[in-house]
């Protein structure tokens, strides 16, 4: 049975990676994964933190993960995780490029070490 008069426009998904890299997760892993998503989804960006979030899509675009890992901008493994202030970096640096065909990925094992948590909202 064919379709009559409903021609749906194609729908233009966009993800953003966010990638926790301190000391309490495996950051190679972690960042693995983001580089492997950049492959396969046609419009993500990636960012990576400890405490401060930095964007990495550029970086993941022109090197190899080997290179890419060391140069990301908190370094793999420094620093106690914050995410909430990861949170309102990227707050800050795309909150207006995110809509409703945006879906936001996290990458962490979750934990505000040495933080507050600010669960107040």
């Amino acid at each position: 049975m064919a379709c009559t008069g409903n021609s749906r426009r194609p729908i233009n998904p966009k993800a953003f990676t966010i990638c926790d890299v301190s000391g309490s997760v495996a950051p190679r892993f972690t960042m693995m994964f983001l580089y492997s998503l950049e492959e396969v989804l046609p419009k993500v960006r990636s960012f990576a933190f400890s405490s401060d979030l930095g964007e990495i899509t550029a970086l993941f675009a022109r090197i190899d993960i080997d290179t890419a890992i060391p140069l990301a901008p908190s370094q793999p493994g420094s620093g106690s995780t914050d995410y909430d202030q990861a949170l309102a970096g990227l707050r800050k640096l795309c909150l207006d490029d995110i809509d409703r065909r945006t879906s936001v990925i996290i990458l962490g094992d979750a934990r505000n070490n040495y933080g507050d948590a600010r669960t107040d909202g």
